[in-house]
């Protein structure tokens, strides 16, 4: 798997995440790891091609004023017509921008192709790494047959290999697997089908102990899936239709899909649903969760379980309440956060007994986390408590000892990573598995023997030709308003000088919860070694620093995010790293209205910026009751429908609301945009960007009408056969190329 910026990676287990991240699939809220389309549907590929005439003319929308009130401030929109996208002016208009995209980025089409060259070859030719689990009397692997994964078992009493999935041979030949599981018994496999532009797919159950049927059985629409103990039962989720997972039901191997019983159905519109399974296989856990707030519910399917269990509540949902649930011997251990200023994580012991009627003064405190400290991650073993926590925003692992509560902690191999746990199915070893990823290192997999505290090296995979001895990677704090220190990751040539003569790239993203991580990022490359130094900008609204870095940068907080990504600039150019000419931009998704939020404060900070599916109109999104997403979105974002000062406080900021007219400013933008956006993203709808584009040529017509050599340029590439993120290794190379070839030659022309 080739990993890119923005990639989603699939994993066969479901981390905790609380938050939705806008442009990612819903929240899968476990906190333990397990084992518009009709166009492209007629060819649009090909008319683009036909259709890409040269042309140095960006179009220009028409505006149709639509007037409305709010908290008895009128908005004007002049482009919300181009909300409809079915309407024929918008398609037209679309095709417009993305001709005059294609056009220009055509004049440096010959270093995209040597872009593209180059980063191919520094895939490796190795596979992925991926140690073997070893269940009951069954070893289970993957492994790569002509380029294609395929999942295999052995019985440890012989060396028979038994495929039991094929990457090469599956019903939908058009669709990736995002995840395979072998039930409990042994006895099935069930893995989930879904196609690109899709967020849920088809779910197919195969029989492995007796005679192969001529084709698996199948469950369509299926977002995520988990098996029960008794290894014919499925429970699963489903999505609606504003894209939120709120219903689980449960499948009986052999029965009719119309038969399945619906299990339990979130009727509050801002919570997603997940399902999981505890370690032992005992329970079914249903995670309910939202911003700050989470339940679960369990459903017993032990042997001793009656066969339709009702799931039950932990502990009922509480304002400000997260927390998440595994089961350990006789007894259940809960992730929790506490009632402290910092909110810091705690794992607590809860009898079964307490099980539906549970109250927070019931949980008996095991392990508490440090004020700078966060828990990410947990993993039970009979004897082993193990915790995957970030201290002061870096990678920490901490081995509980669940008899003699002795910690101790895992010395890392490097220091400045991203940490992944390994699959980990054994109950009973003392032996945990994860694996490590850096700006300088792809992947790298480590067994840690918590006994003998020994750390054992598996193996890595670096990118073919890397010479990592040529570059740094290093922590730096940078003074941030209200008295905070921004963290950043730096990654540079070790011959860098500070003479303000070297290229930059700056990646934000700050919503969310979600930290940016840092791992290996195979479309930095190019950029690194053309003398690029990037800055990873930890910026508030992730989770960096736990969880009130992440409330310090969200709803009436969302500024502080902007100002982390300008101090951090402004920092490289006064320590002599850089100066604005040569400073660029990377936003993804939520990260590109931060980093649009920047360009309209600062015109002039960024020579070039790259806005990936960006969410630039938040106002318009949240001011629409129906559309997909907007109730989950209240807690990140706030409610300006309800609230006056959220309405007023995301006009001052929203990337579209903002934009600044050139003629009030008396200023011109120096900074270019390119923009991608994808005509089946179902998470940021592509008039999002459309809108943006539209009015930013409207009210900026000599910074983004030029057509001279130092004129900015503003790009809107529309892509089709795909949704809000690349999937398949193709697309992620093409679009790294595109950008790298942007931002090296703007800062060429600048």
């Amino acid at each position: 798997m080739v990993v890119i910026e923005g990639a989603l990676v699939h994993r066969n287990l479901l981390v905790k995440s609380a938050q939705k991240c806008v442009g990612s699939t819903p929240p899968r809220s476990s906190w333990l790891r397990r084992t518009a389309g009709s166009l492209a549907g007629r060819g649009i590929r090909s008319w683009f091609v036909a259709a890409s005439r040269v042309t140095d003319v960006p179009p220009k929308a028409r505006q149709i004023p639509e007037h409305s009130i709010y908290h008895g401030r009128s908005r004007i929109d002049e482009f919300k017509w181009m909300e409809n996208l079915s309407n024929p002016e918008v398609t037209r208009y679309w095709q417009e921008e993305d001709r005059f995209a294609t056009s220009q980025l055509q004049k440096h089409s010959n270093l995209e192709r040597r872009l593209r060259k180059e980063l191919r070859q520094r895939i490796p030719h190795s596979p992925p790494i991926a140690l073997p689990d070893v269940i009951d009397d069954w070893m289970y692997f993957s492994r790569w047959a002509s380029g294609h994964l395929q999942y295999v078992r052995r019985m440890l009493s012989n060396e028979v290999d038994e495929i039991l999935l094929d990457a090469r041979y599956l019903p939908q030949r058009d669709s990736a697997i995002i995840k395979c599981l072998v039930s409990s018994d042994h006895s099935k496999v069930a893995y989930l089908l879904c196609r690109p532009t899709e967020e849920q797919g088809t779910l197919y159950i195969r029989n492995l102990a007796g005679p192969l049927p001529k084709a698996p059985l199948s469950v369509s629409k299926v977002h995520n899936f988990v098996w029960a103990m008794d290894g014919a039962t499925l429970y699963y989720t489903q999505l609606d239709e504003a894209l939120r997972s709120s219903k689980v039901f449960r499948h009986t191997i052999g029965d009719q899909t119309c038969t399945d019983e619906l299990v339990y159905h979130e009727q509050d519109p801002a919570y997603f649903i997940d399902v999981n399974t505890t370690k032992d296989k005992k329970y079914v856990l249903i995670n309910c969760s939202k911003a700050k707030v989470s339940e679960v519910l369990l459903v017993d399917t032990s042997t001793t379980a009656p066969l339709h269990a009702v799931p039950q509540v932990v502990i009922s949902r509480t304002v400000g309440l997260e927390y998440y649930v595994d089961h350990h011997e006789d007894t259940f251990f809960i992730l929790h956060n506490t009632q402290s200023k910092n909110q810091t994580f705690s794992l607590s012991l809860l009898g079964k007994g307490k099980i539906g009627h549970a109250i927070i003064a019931d949980l008996v405190p095991v392990i508490s986390a440090a004020p700078d400290e966060k828990i990410e991650e947990v993993e039970l073993f009979r004897g082993f408590a193990v915790l995957f926590m970030k201290k002061a925003g870096l990678p920490k692992i901490v081995c509980h000892d669940l008899r003699t509560r002795i910690q101790h902690a895992v010395q890392l191999p490097e220091k400045i990573c991203s940490v992944t746990p390994g699959t980990n199915m054994g109950y009973n070893s003392s032996v945990i598995r994860f694996q490590t990823s850096s700006p300088t290192n792809m992947q790298a997999v480590y067994e840690y023997d918590m006994v003998l505290r020994a750390l054992r090296w598996c193996g890595e995979r670096n990118a073919s030709g890397l010479e990592k001895g040529k570059y740094v990677v290093e922590r730096i704090a940078v003074p941030g308003a209200g008295g905070v220190d921004i963290p950043v990751t730096l990654i540079r040539n070790k011959a860098l000088q500070l003479n303000r003569r070297n290229p930059v790239n700056i990646r934000a993203y700050g919503a969310y919860g979600v930290p940016l991580e840092p791992h290996f990022r195979l479309d930095l490359l190019p950029l690194l070694s053309r003398g690029f130094m990037i800055a990873l900008a930890h910026v508030r609204g992730g989770s960096e620093l736990g969880s009130s870095w992440y409330d310090e940068g969200r709803m009436l907080n969302k500024l502080n995010s902007v100002l982390d990504v300008e101090a951090v600039a402004d920092h490289l150019i006064e320590k002599g790293y850089t100066n604005p000419s040569l400073i660029t931009g990377h936003g993804i998704s939520a990260g590109g209205l931060l980093m649009g939020a920047v360009i309209n404060r600062r015109p002039s900070l960024f020579r070039a910026v790259v806005l990936r599916m960006p969410f630039l109109d938040p106002l318009s999104a949240m001011l629409d009751k129906n559309a997909a997403l907007t109730s989950v979105e209240h807690d990140e974002w706030g409610d300006p429908i309800e609230s006056a000062s959220v309405y007023d406080y995301m006009s001052s900021y929203a990337p579209y609301d903002a934009i600044p007219i050139e003629a009030d400013v008396g200023k011109k933008f120096a900074t270019s945009i390119l923009i991608t956006t994808a005509l089946e993203d179902q998470r940021v709808e592509m008039w999002q960007a459309l809108k943006y584009v539209a009015r930013m040529r409207a009210r900026n017509p000599s910074s983004y009408f030029g057509q001279g050599q130092s004129s900015a340029r503003l790009l809107l590439k529309v892509l089709s056969e795909r949704a809000h993120n690349a999937v398949t290794d193709a697309q992620k190379i093409q679009e790294a190329a595109t950008e790298c070839a942007f931002f090296i030659k703007e800062i060429d022309r600048g």
